[in-house]
């Protein structure tokens, strides 16, 4: 059957949520062209990305038990591990990758 609990990147999520708002798709036709099992996936994601912006696809933390796997706060507060607050500066500096490409004029 497979693996039910698949964990996307944060490219990926990004490149879904783009997609589906580009195309103004719903969450069933996004689900189908990315292969996504579970057709309620881009949807969350979109929420996530509209609610808490793009970094909160690149942090998205699952099994965490608390707080719903939320980013950890950027007043300087203490992150449990040296991963999470390396994972979180990653997600931060492809935010503003991405953010920078943006607002770059064409050439």
């Amino acid at each position: 059957m497979g693996n039910k609990n698949k964990k996307y990147s944060g490219e990926f999520k990004e490149e879904v949520v783009k997609w589906m708002i580009e195309n103004h798709a719903g969450k069933l036709a996004t689900a189908n062209h990315f292969q996504i099992r579970n057709p309620t996936q881009p949807e969350q994601w979109k929420k996530k990305y509209e609610k808490e912006g793009l970094i909160r696809l690149y942090s998205d933390k699952r099994g965490s038990g608390k707080g719903g796997g939320r980013p950890p706060s950027s007043d300087g507060k203490s992150f449990k591990t040296l991963e999470e607050e390396m994972e979180y500066l990653r997600a931060g500096n492809a935010y503003l990758k991405k953010l920078k490409a943006l607002i770059q004029p064409e050439k």
